[in-house]
């Protein structure tokens, strides 16, 4: 019975996904991650933030000891190339605020350091930053008058509070604070007050709370992947607006609209490439979306469409897309094929 139990866990992790980590352990670098910053202004953080969650979900997931001792080693070696990152743009012009460096880096970098405490014992050190870090970012929230914070001077996107949002909550439930309510319980009002008849919310609003634009493929599926960890029936009420106005998976291809029907814009920094409406970053994040608000279905179709047109390499050296030549991607694809599926039950330890 051990043996079965133990190739069950062991599966839930399918091959192509540990191909993929394969890939991207041999040729995930410094230069890598810097040159990623040419595809997005926050590609350095993210090829980083990304590549370590992932690697999280996949310990948390089978809570086998390499699983484990691998998402430790990786995120105990990223983590002190994150604080560099203040020296130059996005980050710069905040590296001096009590939220160092906007929310976007301030709060993946809490999250990151809250996963890895919750998956193996920390060092004094590692537990005291966690502390004064999320006791700033509580702070932060209490202060502000919209319980979203600035990614940049100004300039708040609700979904960029997310990461920031799951740090607190998972600090409340290692040590006892009690940060996360009310700064959730802010962050949520703002999210009513700005949504339409769509039920979807603003993807970008005014330092007042303000409208600042309509909800977007690429915020929303990002948001989408992270709320059911946040609050469940907010995110299924979301997902199910979602799904119904933005999606086309009838039929092979499944994709995902970037603007609402009847907008019709060109593609931006944030969107990557539009196609007929439909948004790569939208279409790409709605898988871990997907995933986490326990759609199977829809899922497999996003997953297939990934294969369609993502041109996968398998070979020795492992799985990539597009031949390798854009790493950012593979980071991407890693992270949304492990994004914890909610039909998975916790394990025993």
């Amino acid at each position: 019975m051990t043996f079965v139990l133990a190739l069950v866990v062991a599966a839930s992790v399918p091959d192509p996904v540990r191909q993929q980590v394969k890939w991207l352990e041999s040729t995930l670098t410094d230069h890598v991650a810097t040159s990623n910053q040419l595809t997005f202004p926050e590609g350095e953080l993210f090829t980083w933030e990304f590549w370590g969650l992932a690697l999280l979900n996949i310990a948390e997931e089978t809570r086998e000891k390499d699983d484990v001792d691998r998402a430790a080693r990786e995120v105990r070696r990223l983590l002190p190339k994150l604080d560099p990152m203040l020296k130059h743009p996005p980050f710069k012009p905040m590296a001096g605020w009590a939220l160092r460096g906007g929310v976007v880096w301030f709060g993946g970098q809490n999250l990151l350091r809250a996963r890895l405490l919750g998956l193996v014992p920390g060092t004094e050190e590692e537990v005291q930053r966690l502390h004064r870090d999320s006791a700033t970012l509580a702070a932060a929230f209490e202060a502000s008058k919209t319980g979203v914070l600035e990614a940049h001077p100004g300039k708040t996107w609700p979904v960029d509070s997310l990461f920031a949002l799951e740090s607190l909550k998972l600090h409340d439930a290692q040590f006892g604070t009690r940060y996360f309510e009310k700064a959730w319980a802010k962050f949520a009002r703002t999210m009513d007050a700005t949504t339409g008849r769509s039920g979807l919310p603003a993807s970008f609003v005014h330092l007042d709370g303000r409208v600042r634009d309509v909800p977007r493929g690429c915020a929303l599926s990002w948001s989408a992947a992270v709320l059911p960890r946040l609050d469940a029936e907010r995110a299924a009420k979301l997902w199910a607006a979602y799904r119904g106005s933005f999606f086309s998976c009838t039929l092979a291809p499944c994709l995902v609209r970037e603007y609402p029907p009847g907008v019709e814009r060109e593609g931006d920094i944030d969107s990557g490439p539009i196609v007929g409406g439909y948004g790569l970053a939208a279409t790409g994040f709605a898988l871990g979306a997907a995933r986490a608000n326990g759609d199977t279905a829809t899922a497999l179709k996003l997953e297939a469409t990934g294969e369609l047109f993502g041109a996968a390499v398998v070979d020795g050296k492992g799985k990539r897309y597009l031949g390798g030549s854009v790493p950012f991607f593979d980071v991407l694809s890693l992270y949304v094929r492990t994004v914890p599926e909610a039909t998975t039950l916790p394990r025993r330890k």
